[in-house]
């Protein structure tokens, strides 16, 4: 994978994360005026979409580091970047279970390739240090 093509992977994260803001806040708005720790768990993950969307939009590797903390607590909350395919599920009449497979395995993929790509660009990180010598 050439250098040239990482900033595209960057910006697929960065507006997945930014999808994911939208459903959240359309989603947990009026859990901030709740008074559990439940609400520090909210104000946390909204505070780091904007901040691994920031990130990944200036292409670092935090922004990706951010987004492998996030993913369980975006799990277990269900606020899922591939929510938007729900608009084409209604149109196929795709079954709810079914439509919930097919987005946590979205959304796994999205871990895998996220990995692969943190791993792939600290390999080339690792080479250009090497060669500065």
């Amino acid at each position: 994978m050439k250098r040239n093509n990482l900033k595209y992977w960057f910006y697929l994260f960065a507006i997945l994360d930014l999808l994911s803001l939208k459903n959240f806040i359309f989603r947990f708005d009026f859990i901030i005026a709740d008074k559990s720790f439940f609400r520090y768990i909210i104000i946390f993950l909204y505070l780091t979409f904007i901040a691994s969307a920031y990130l990944l939009f200036e292409k670092k590797k935090l922004g990706l580091i951010i987004n492998f903390i996030q993913f369980p607590i975006r799990l277990f909350l269900m606020i899922l970047s591939f929510d938007f395919i729900g608009v084409f599920a209604e149109k196929i009449e795709i079954s709810i279970k079914n439509f919930y497979f097919l987005i946590i395995g979205l959304e796994i993929l999205r871990l895998i390739s996220e990995i692969i790509f943190y791993r792939k660009l600290t390999t080339i990180i690792n080479i250009q240090k090497h060669k500065t010598w």
